[in-house]
């Protein structure tokens, strides 16, 4: 809760799209090297925690050291059942947070072409048209 270690990480690439990783690599030598590359699905790929952090030091809110590992080198010891949590908020209301900072143009609502029109007419603006290829937050390519 003090940001000073981590409890539990589990990060992975979504499967919920039929591409999701973009692979590049390097063939030949030196600068008359190539690259090559290529995109596709992989149904898993994840990094884990196998446990929690151990800091060397652990800092308020300020900065000031409030504890320490020991000249012994012992790590500091923690006590997890301690923190309690003012809120949380769901899986899908983190990713949706994410999602929107790592993405800004979701902050915007998009809609069916047919849909379009009808909001535009009710709020009385124009609509701007944008055809893609694919979707804008695709990271595999």
């Amino acid at each position: 809760k003090d940001a000073s270690h981590i409890r539990d990480f589990w990060m992975y690439v979504p499967t919920d799209r039929s591409l999701n990783v973009d692979m590049e690599w390097l063939y030949g030598a030196g600068e008359t090297g190539n690259m090559e590359v290529d995109i596709g699905y992989l149904p898993q790929m994840e990094l884990r925690a196998s446990g929690p952090s151990i800091p060397n030091i652990i800092v308020d809110e300020n900065g000031n050291v409030i504890d320490g590992a020991d000249a012994s080198g012992e790590p500091i010891q923690f006590i997890f059942e301690e923190i309690v949590w003012r809120s949380e908020i769901s899986f899908e209301e983190a990713a949706n947070r994410l999602e929107t900072t790592m993405y800004p143009f979701k902050k915007v609502s998009y809609l069916p072409f047919t849909e379009a029109f009808d909001r535009a007419r009710m709020e009385d603006k124009l609509v701007h048209s944008i055809l893609l290829w694919g979707a804008l937050d695709d990271q595999s390519c």
